[in-house]
């Protein structure tokens, strides 16, 4: 689930990645820039980097991600958006796109973006606003 979604974090590493200087939605009337049907609130993890209840994304980041998304459907990965619809997006980034699940979800945060493939600002373009 987006961390921004209703989400609370603590954690020292996350909330110094610029979490808590995001918006963070508690009501659908809040979405309105980027709007619900922008704003996705589930999406499938890379199965090595699940380590908690949601999928955080250091906002001001360009290469880097904090989570990665899942590859698990020929290369792209699923969302679901606020607005109820659901739709994939094909990864241009080498690094999410071909992305195997090795076993190992104790790896640590940051793993390395494509800065040019675009996927990350996608992303965050799609997550919450500043």
């Amino acid at each position: 689930m987006n961390a921004y979604m209703n989400g609370a974090s603590t954690s020292s590493d996350i909330v110094g990645a610029g979490y808590s200087t995001n918006l963070i939605y508690t009501k659908l009337t809040k979405m309105v820039a980027p709007g619900p049907s922008d704003l996705w609130v589930f999406l499938d993890e890379q199965g090595d980097s699940i380590n908690d209840g949601f999928f955080f994304i250091a906002m001001g980041q360009t290469t880097s991600w904090w989570d990665r998304p899942a590859n698990y459907h020929g290369g792209t990965g699923a969302f679901s958006f606020a607005d109820g619809h659901a739709e994939s997006r094909a990864w241009r980034d080498g690094l999410i796109a071909n992305e195997p699940v090795l076993g190992n979800n104790n790896q640590a945060a940051p793993f390395k973006a494509d800065p040019t493939a675009g996927d990350l600002q996608w992303l965050q373009s799609h997550t919450t606003a500043y």
